[in-house]
């Protein structure tokens, strides 16, 4: 019986991979957390995506502090992996879009370009932004085990990694694909990620091991936006790791798409990668059909969006028809910033 299963879960896996879908499950909410502030809607923001902005509605001016001066540009490193591939399709699409809008948000968060190694399909943009690629390698185990070997200082650097990293340097790492599950015989929830391109699989224990390759940093931010990507953080939260990680469901649960009428851009997202970096922007959209309501993702009013106010507000039941977990083995969610010290 045990076989039978175990072959079945593979059948399973091949079907997602070659027909680019998720298997949806049915799931109840989790009740939130404590907040700091009530979280709320700010207009919408789009940056090069030459759509116009719909009116927000009359409010009083809100009054925020001036944010402080952040880390070094130098000390900001960024791995993007988009392991779906874009086509002219609906849902096919984020893989591209998604992408696009976190090299944005990291240059706004002072990411300098080339200390952002991006990693898509085949090695070159879908559409390409702002006059260049901004794809380095094609997505496949073995550069995204060099990229982060070679942050690490191990083993021949890539084109898109300078220097290994130091421990002032902060590390964003974010992945966005297809996910499936398994359990193991003690119950574990294991994830299983596939690459499109290159028809490969990669388990979480091993993008574990990849990311661990980069032994100095000062902290680590880890977003996973796949199917079943809850299951991660039982191999990822490691007291002492200095590590924040959100995903965009529990072990059990589906990831959602993003209704487009409800994006800055009118282009279709991924639920949770869109709400993601519309906070780290610090920026929210609202519904084109309903006004915007004037607010700040910013729920302690101190300059920086931190990853503890990010994830209240990827998790509002206004953002998110999945559960998005958080990581934080050590603590360090409400002073872990990218825009901030």
């Amino acid at each position: 019986m045990q076989g039978y299963l175990k072959g079945f879960q593979y059948i399973i896996m091949i079907c997602l991979i070659l027909s680019g879908g998720c298997i949806t499950f049915t799931h109840t909410h989790l009740p939130l957390p404590e907040q700091p502030s009530t979280l709320r809607h700010t207009p919408c923001y789009c940056h090069l995506s030459g759509i116009p902005e719909p009116t927000p509605i009359e409010s009083e001016p809100e009054t925020k502090p001036e944010p402080k001066p952040g880390p070094p540009r130098g000390n900001k490193y960024a791995v993007l992996i988009s392991a779906g591939i874009a086509r002219d399709t609906e849902l096919a699409i984020e893989y591209w879009n998604d992408l696009v809008l976190q090299y944005n948000m990291l240059i706004e968060n002072g990411f300098p370009e080339d200390q952002i190694c991006v990693l898509y399909d085949k090695g070159q943009d879908y559409n390409p932004i702002a006059g260049h690629s901004i794809t380095d390698l094609p997505v496949s185990i073995a550069n995204i085990e060099s990229v982060f070997k070679a942050l690490g200082g191990i083993g021949t650097n890539t084109a898109c990694v300078k220097r290994a990293l130091t421990d002032e340097d902060l590390l964003y790492v974010w992945w966005m694909g297809h996910g499936s599950l398994n359990y193991d015989e003690l119950g574990t929830c294991i994830l299983y990620m596939p690459i499109s391109g290159s028809k490969e699989v990669v388990v979480d224990t091993q993008l574990h091991n990849f990311i661990d390759y980069v032994s100095r940093y000062s902290k680590r931010i880890i977003a996973i936006m796949t199917c079943h990507s809850g299951g991660i953080l039982d191999d990822i939260n490691i007291v002492g790791s200095k590590t924040v990680t959100l995903t965009s469901s529990s072990c059990e649960e589906s990831s959602s798409s993003y209704d487009p009428s409800l994006t800055c851009d009118r282009l279709n997202h991924a639920e949770f990668s869109y709400n993601l970096t519309c906070a780290l922007r610090q920026y929210a959209c609202d519904s084109l059909i309903l006004p915007p309501v004037d607010g700040n993702v910013d729920g302690y009013s101190d300059g920086y969006v931190s990853l503890l106010e990010t994830y209240l507000y990827v998790l509002s039941p206004l953002n998110r028809r999945s559960t998005p977990q958080i990581g934080d083995p050590d603590s360090i969610s409400s002073s872990a910033y990218l825009n901030g010290p």
